[in-house]
């Protein structure tokens, strides 16, 4: 359940059949009160759309915060533990198709309206999953270039995810060092949770990319899917 508020208006004077009439400015005024209440009592807000340059000061503190955090962690946890230690909450809960974060000032902001493709949900399950800040791929992850849009500015794409599906799919490029896959184990639940996300991975490529590839002691055991 996702509790929230609605102002209702009848658009029609029932005794003089007028109809009412607001302005955009009359719709923002009327959309911050509920705002408002919503933050009072803790509920989800409805965010008004950012054009470039005009993207709220709150956004642009939680964007700026939350990719600084991104890039410094490992894995998940301690993404969000070192996101709430600097009094951003943020709500990962399995099943849901976003992340929710709350701003230390009570604003609520899902991970598509951050415009930030490496802050989208999809993406940093994959980041995390290969060892975050520590992987193969954090590079290419952090100095990715989110798409402007002419007229919108900052929008958010598949871009990122594309470029990341190519990687971990294809077999990594003649001269790039590529270990014997036989020589190393991958854990079979990263392969799982990466194939459930829409990636089918090409072993050499994970092997090169993941931090937690780890060679054998006894490589009798081998590699497996």
């Amino acid at each position: 359940m996702w509790f929230h508020n609605h102002i209702i208006l009848n658009s029609v004077n029932m005794e003089t059949g007028k109809k009412f009439h607001q302005t955009a400015d009359d719709l923002d005024r009327v959309k911050e009160y509920s705002n408002s209440l919503c933050r009072e009592y803790g509920l989800s807000e409805t965010e008004t759309k950012s054009a470039f340059g005009a993207i709220p000061k709150w956004k642009q503190l939680l964007r700026s915060k939350a990719y600084t955090v991104a890039n410094r962690t490992r894995i998940t946890e301690e993404f969000i533990f070192e996101m709430e230690m600097h009094g951003y909450k943020v709500d990962w809960q399995e099943g849901h198709k976003y992340i929710t974060f709350t701003t230390p000032d009570g604003h609520k902001c899902r991970d598509n309206k951050l415009f930030a493709e490496q802050l989208l949900r999809k993406n940093l399950e994959i980041y995390f999953l290969l060892g975050g800040c520590e992987s193969g791929l954090a590079v290419q992850y952090q100095q990715f270039e989110n798409r402007l849009h002419p007229k919108h500015g900052y929008t958010v794409g598949e871009g990122l995810f594309s470029l990341l599906k190519s990687l971990l799919e294809a077999m990594p490029y003649e001269g790039r060092f590529t270990p014997p896959v036989e020589d190393y184990q991958i854990d079979k639940l990263t392969v799982m949770e990466l194939e459930m996300l829409g990636i089918k991975v090409e072993p050499k490529a994970l092997l090169q990319y993941s931090a937690y590839s780890t060679q054998e002691e006894d490589q009798s055991f081998g590699f497996y899917l």
